[in-house]
Order: structure tokens, then C-alpha cells, then sequence
């Protein structure tokens, strides 16, 4: 099972500010939680900005990204979310470039869904009688169906609101996989009778559909903009979240309908953004959020414009092979073995469809995913030719961390026949990587290094490894590159 972020809290309380009332509330509920806490220091079980948090108020309508990746942040370790839910939207991001779609609260509840954590919301007021805003929102955007519990009054909310966070089963977070009901149907499909010949036929994004309050939302400037800063950031949540804030603005020019260059170009963009980001930070388990469905809706949009699902990378790079093949091949990684050998066999698909569809001096960037899905698929011979394959037809003069990165693939393709060879390997490719270096990447190849060494006897080089991989994926997010097994090598257990 893959770590998620440490959970320090047991629950993250989010409502609008704008009444005197709720502020009560809020106060009240963060000093309930935090009863019998002798130290000022200790985490509060029940994370509520304004007690938590105070210094973020100096930066409101100066730069509301820096509130909402703290928040963002003390959600993460967060083991639920509570929202109170009297009937507005919330308060809206004011940025350089104007005002967002999204609110403060729309991005705390898609940072819910999109990490499958529990979601409990509390209506009051007019919102008890009605389908918010949010409301809708969040049917729009979670997968299971959630929480609502109406509330006749504040006083009454209050009540709710402890025992959603204290009451009986309220400790429980959700596996991000092994309890999704959605992903475990489509595992089951692909189990017994997927054919692997529908080839980019996936799950698309929000099944298609716009999210959110759309009206005015056709801005390819402010789309733009926030890409901008998806790029700049290396913490995978919050390219997620300029991501999301870059789609909301282009929603009345949704990639399922939109015919124009720019905004495609712009989708196409985005969607890769966010599949890249999905995948590094483990989301594998919402079907219509995770990295499978953002690639899928790439694909959708590629074959209702006759695009190619291949460009090479000096023309604008986009490989859909390797991207879906990709994210089939991450989801197998997560499920029992004999489900887990479909998604692999599609994985194998798309890179034989790959290979295909490129010329012979275009074939190596898919080589590494073919070595792998060999290696799952217990081809070891080919496995181990694959990589060799690969590092012959690459650049040998060009970005040393392409070389650095199949260097690491040929040393795992030997872990089993030849642990210290596959150890040498590892880190000779490690050691040629640069400080611009993805660190997703960078991730990923610690973690081999780390098995290398313990299958190779090196205790305590494994346990040294082990704590820079989890202090460097934790700093960027990339959850998904430390399991069970790095934990243990961490601790000394390997």
C-alpha cells in the first residue's frame, strides 16, 4: 500500500466566514477538539484556519494562493472533512489576474474528493432545504455518494458536527483504492473479459461533464496564467490546484465539446498537467479524477478532433501510448494479482500500439514502460534486453537525465538475477541526474535503489536511502513512490 501524507489532525473544518455566528461556532468547535491538550504545541485534532493558522488573514487579496496551499496543506494531513454548508458558494481567489471561479471552500472540497478522504457535509439554513451550490458541487465531484446531514440550526449543527468528527467509525480514513467501489467495478470488467483491443476507450474526466458554477467561464488568458504557475510549482497538490483553476476558467469551452485551437491547445495542456501531477502524487483510485481519466479525456478529445495520439517531442510532445499504458500499469501495481494481470496486459497493449505508431528513431522514449510491463508480466528475458534497447537508441549526448533515468531501468531489469549489478546500475544512473531533475522521477529511482540494496545485503545504506526518498517524496508530494517496504527500510526493518 502506497503512504499518504502523516495525518495530524482528525478532521479539517471548513465554512464561509462571512457570518458572526459561524465564526462563533468555529471557535467553539476548534476549542472542543483541543479540550484536555495541555500543550500549545500539540496538533489540534480539529484544524480550523483562523485558530490554526492566524498569520494567513495578513496575506488575504494579497496572494490567496499562499492561503490555499496552506490550507491545502493541513487538509492533506487531515483525516476527514467537515464542511458546514449554509447556502453560499464562499469566498472567491483574488489574484494578480482577477478574480477565480473557484472558491476557497470549492478547492478544500475538490482536495477532498480528488484524495478520496471522507466527506461530511453539515446544511443549515436555506441549504437544508435546498441543493446548494456546493452541494451540487461536490455530487459532481465525488465518487462515493456523501455525507449530508441537515442541521435545523447552528446549535443543532454543532452537535452534528462532533459527532462527525468524534462519533463511531469517524477515526476510519478511506483506502484511496481498495474501497473504491467505482475502480474496483472497472478491475472486475477488465478481469474477466477486457479484450485490450478498445484501445483508448478510458474513463474521461468528471465523466465528461462541466463542474461548478459556469457562467462567463471562456478565459484563455487566465487558463493560461494558472498553467504558468502549475509549471512553477513542484509539489504535485499544488499543481493540482492551479490545474483545477486553470479547467474552471475554461469550462464553457469544455475539452468534450470545444472546437477551437486555442482552448484545445489549452486543454490538452491541462489535462496533461494533471495527469502527470495525478500519477506522481498517487491517485489512482478516483476513476474520474485520477491520472487514467485525465489521459483518457486527452484521447477523447484527440479522437473527436482527428488529432494523433502521437506527436513527437520537437513538434509539442504528447504520447498518449505511454501515458494510458502508464496509468494501467500504476492501478495493476494496486490490486490483487490476477485482476492486477489485466491492467498490465492493457499496459502491454498500448505499448505494442505505440511502437507502431512511431518511426524507428522515435521508439525508445516507450522502451522503459515496455521493460517494465515485461518484467510484471514475468517476460525476464525480454525484460532485460528492453532496457539495453532503449539506452542504444538513446541520445547518449543529450539530457543526462534521460540517460541517468534508463541506466536505472536497466539496473532493476537485473535486480533478481544479479542484485549488486542491478545496485551498481541504479546508482550510476541516479548520480548522473541534474538539480533540475524531475523529481518524480529522482523519487522513483531512490526507491529501486533502496530495494537494490536490501536484496544485495546493504542494510544500512538501504536505511540511509530510504529516509532522503521519504523526506524528499514528502516534499514534493509524490506520495505514491514510498510503500510499505520503504517505510520499514526507513526504520531500520527492511
Amino acid at each position: 500500500m502506497r503512504a499518504e501524507a502523516p495525518i495530524r489532525h482528525r478532521a479539517f473544518f471548513a465554512s464561509t466566514w462571512a457570518d458572526a455566528r459561524i465564526r462563533r461556532l468555529r471557535g467553539v468547535v476548534w476549542s472542543t477538539g483541543r479540550r484536555g491538550i495541555t500543550n500549545p504545541d500539540a496538533p489540534s485534532p480539529i484544524w480550523v484556519a483562523e485558530k490554526d493558522a492566524p498569520h494567513l488573514g495578513e496575506h488575504r487579496g494579497k496572494d490567496d494562493l499562499e492561503i490555499i496551499d496552506a490550507c491545502l496543506d493541513a487538509f492533506e494531513a487531515s483525516n476527514r472533512f467537515v464542511l458546514l454548508d449554509n447556502g453560499q458558494y464562499g469566498t472567491r481567489l483574488e489574484l494578480p489576474i482577477g478574480s477565480s471561479a473557484s472558491s476557497f471552500l470549492e478547492l478544500e472540497l475538490f482536495q477532498a474528493a480528488t484524495l478520496c478522504k471522507p466527506i461530511t457535509l453539515i446544511t443549515v439554513g436555506q441549504a437544508a432545504m435546498t441543493s446548494s451550490p456546493l452541494a451540487r458541487f461536490m455530487r459532481q465531484v465525488a465518487q462515493d455518494e456523501p455525507d449530508i446531514r441537515p442541521a435545523r440550526d447552528l446549535v443543532h449543527a454543532e452537535t452534528l458536527i462532533l459527532e462527525a468528527i468524534f462519533g463511531s467509525g469517524s477515526a476510519a480514513s478511506i483506502d484511496a483504492l481498495g474501497r473504491n467501489r467505482a475502480v474496483q467495478a472497472l478491475a472486475t470488467e477488465r478481469h474477466k473479459d477486457w479484450k485490450n483491443e478498445r484501445l483508448f476507450e478510458e474513463p474521461i474526466l468528471l465523466k465528461g461533464m462541466t463542474a461548478g458554477d459556469v457562467d462567463g467561464q471562456r478565459d484563455a488568458e487566465v487558463a493560461a496564467w494558472y498553467l504558468d504557475r502549475a509549471d512553477e510549482q513542484t509539489g504535485m497538490n499544488y499543481m493540482l490546484s492551479r490545474t483545477w483553476i486553470a479547467m474552471r476558467a475554461m469550462m464553457l469551452e469544455h475539452y468534450s465539446t470545444t472546437t477551437d485551437p486555442k482552448f484545445v491547445a489549452l486543454w490538452d495542456r491541462a489535462l496533461a498537467n494533471w495527469s502527470r501531477a495525478a500519477a506522481w502524487r498517487g491517485l489512482h483510485g478516483h476513476l474520474f479524477l485520477g491520472s487514467l481519466a485525465a489521459s483518457g479525456a486527452r484521447a477523447a478529445m484527440n479522437q473527436r478532433l482527428g488529432l494523433s495520439q502521437f506527436v513527437r517531442a520537437d513538434e509539442g510532445a504528447r504520447d498518449l501510448y505511454d501515458a494510458l499504458g502508464s496509468a494501467n500499469y500504476s492501478i495493476a501495481g494496486l490490486l490483487p494479482r490476477a485482476m492486477g494481470r489485466a491492467f498490465y496486459e492493457r499496459c502491454a497493449a498500448y505499448v505494442r500500439a505505440g511502437l507502431e505508431a512511431r518511426g524507428d528513431d522515435e521508439r525508445e522514449s516507450l522502451l522503459p514502460l515496455r521493460g517494465a510491463v515485461e518484467l510484471r508480466l514475468g517476460l525476464r528475458s525480454e525484460a532485460r534486453q528492453t532496457p539495453r534497447d532503449a539506452l542504444r537508441l538513446a541520445d547518449h549526448g543529450g539530457d543526462p537525465n534521460h540517460i541517468g533515468f534508463l541506466t536505472s531501468e536497466l539496473g532493476w531489469s537485473e535486480l533478481r538475477r544479479n542484485p549488486w549489478l542491478a545496485r551498481r546500475h541504479i546508482a550510476e544512473g541516479l548520480g548522473m541526474l541534474t538539480s533540475d531533475c524531475n523529481r518524480g522521477f529522482r523519487c522513483r529511482m531512490m526507491r529501486k535503489l533502496v530495494y537494490a540494496n536490501i536484496a544485495s545485503f546493504r542494510w544500512g545504506e538501504a536505511r540511509v536511502v530510504a529516509a532522503s526518498l521519504i523526506a524528499e517524496a514528502t516534499e514534493a508530494q509524490a506520495y505514491d513512490q514510498i510503500d510499505q517496504v520503504i517505510r520499514f527500510a526507513a526504520a531500520g526493518k527492511p
